[in-house]
């Protein structure tokens, strides 16, 4: 940053070429690339990389339980990490957890959840996992808490009113953790309207809240200060609890 260029020295090749893949950062300063897929169009990967940028090279875990496009992987604040959904060859989601054991370097199988047609899987804190789910062809949603904080993992259904909310479900499913401890939740309405949709859920009370929405986000991006960023192809918003302000990407002009 120092210098404003990247260092050539530190750069370091991937042992194959991964795209649409599912990556984070480990407690020990690795990073891990789990899944995706080698080319476009190519079938899921199965394989996982550990990448250092200091020597020495990490050694290197063995293969993912379920080849998955597009995982999601989450360090949860215990320091496990888990990787959540992506999707088959034929596009279904994949609809479990998955968890690498550090010591032995190797994945095991958590639990099978929900099945839908859009999924999102949220680290939240106290070691839990949130498995959001809309399906717009049943015209059904719903929301599993995983926690992993024993050796075995627990999963709590969460009941909540969807149908007084999102009677058709949601597209463009997308969630975030809030500092408050609720989670935010944006997507589009499924129908002709296409109308951009946001909520926050409090997992206590097992509430709906509706809030103003400025676009259907294709990435929500938690901040320092509490606020989230809210990306899609044609701008960005701030969103802070109760408000948020608008941003034209072209000229950075506050709306």
């Amino acid at each position: 940053p120092a210098g404003g260029r990247f260092a050539g020295e530190l750069s370091r090749k991937l042992s194959k070429a991964r795209m649409e893949h599912g990556a984070a950062l480990l407690p020990d300063g690795d990073v891990l690339l789990a899944g995706g897929r080698s080319e476009p169009g190519g079938a899921p990967l199965a394989t996982a990389e550990l990448i250092r940028l200091e020597p020495p090279a990490p050694e290197q875990p063995g293969d993912l339980v379920h080849a998955r496009v597009e995982p999601t992987v989450l360090t949860l604040d215990s320091g496990a990490v888990i990787v959540a959904g992506g999707r088959d060859e034929d596009g279904t989601v994949v609809a479990s957890l998955e968890r690498l054991e550090a010591a032995a370097k190797r994945f095991v199988p958590l639990l099978d959840l929900p099945s839908y047609e859009n999924v999102v899987a949220v680290a939240l804190p106290g070691a839990r996992v949130a498995w959001l789910g809309c399906d717009t062809r049943s015209h059904t949603c719903g929301l599993t808490l995983v926690l992993l904080r024993g050796d075995e993992p627990v999963r709590v259904d969460v009941a909540l009113d969807w149908q007084g909310f999102v009677p058709l479900g949601l597209s463009t499913l997308r969630a975030a953790p809030l500092d408050d401890g609720r989670l935010l939740v944006t997507g589009r309405d499924p129908d002709a309207s296409m109308l951009s949709r946001a909520f926050v859920i409090d997992l206590d009370a097992r509430t709906i809240e509706s809030l103003e929405a400025s676009r259907a986000p294709s990435v929500l991006a938690p901040l320092a200060d509490g606020a989230i960023a809210e990306l899609d192809a044609f701008g960005t918003s701030l969103r802070r609890l109760g408000s948020f302000s608008i941003y034209d990407s072209p000229n950075g002009n506050l709306l």
